[in-house]
């Protein structure tokens, strides 16, 4: 271990950098390959709503916890978008359809 008044050469900062970036690489790789804002339907309730959720988002109407990926699947109905107001008229188009299927069955 280095002290702090001892120089950092050229290869300790390239190899921390690197370890660092490998490390975020492996925790983020679903975030990285989404847009930020995800329109998502809860599995318990079926209640559609907008989450900023990077694997897993909590339902604002039953309170559970929903992981976006279970056992390397997709485990719930998502939709992502570069913006929130996308996202947000998504989640209201998307609602409607869904009551315009309940009120057929």
């Amino acid at each position: 271990m280095k002290d702090a008044d001892e120089p950092v050469s050229l290869m300790d900062l390239v190899f921390n950098k690197k370890a660092k970036e490998k490390a975020g690489d492996e925790k983020s790789l679903l975030a990285r390959k989404l847009f930020p804002y995800k329109t998502v339907m809860c599995r318990s309730c079926g209640k559609i709503q907008v989450t900023m959720g990077e694997e897993m988002f909590r339902c604002r109407s039953c309170n559970k916890i929903n992981r976006f990926r279970k056992y390397g699947q997709w485990n719930v109905l998502l939709k992502d978008y570069p913006t929130a107001e996308a996202a947000m008229i998504e989640a209201k188009r998307w609602a409607m359809e869904e009551s315009q299927k309940d009120e057929k069955a």
